[in-house]
């Protein structure tokens, strides 16, 4: 039996790490929509103001420009906006202290905060625990291996 103690610690262990993740996962995840969102909103915008852009050009070529340099300055400001985001995000991540796996939560607990289900003293000495099955059983581990190997050259077929 282990101790309800040890199960309790490992179970806080377990939470912790499990915490430790979801909060990590969380984070990265956001990560990802800013820029999965970034990349859309600039692909949306590239496709209109080109399509706008094409017509423009066949009418008015000054028009196109001023709209070139009124409209430029948008996707600019949505990518260093995303940036920053991002950069804000990740150094929250950063901040998210570290927690181990379980094992290695547990070896760092004191000796004495463990109670091991090892340190019990043995029932019986370890010669009387790897005896022979019964009384009259061999012994002799070198024998029965040659008995073995005699039994299974005397089984093959000799080649001609």
């Amino acid at each position: 039996m282990s101790d309800p103690s040890n199960n309790r610690k490992r179970e806080d262990a377990a939470k912790k790490r499990r915490d430790y993740l979801l909060k990590l996962a969380s984070a990265y995840s956001r990560i990802i929509g800013v820029v999965v969102t970034t990349v859309a909103i600039l692909l949306l915008f590239g496709f209109g103001v080109n399509a706008v852009w094409q017509k423009m050009l066949n009418t008015d070529v000054i028009g196109a420009l001023v709209m070139l340099v009124l409209f430029l300055p948008l996707p600019l400001a949505v990518l260093i906006l995303s940036m920053r985001s991002v950069r804000y995000k990740m150094n929250a991540a950063k901040t998210i202290p570290y927690v181990p796996r379980v094992p290695e939560q547990i070896a760092l607990l004191p000796a004495e905060g463990l109670l091991l289900r090892g340190s019990v003293q043995p029932i019986a000495a370890p010669a009387e625990l790897l005896r022979p099955a019964h009384e009259g059983a061999a012994t002799d581990v070198a024998a029965t291996l040659l008995r073995s190997t005699e039994r299974k050259q005397s089984e093959r077929p000799e080649a001609h």
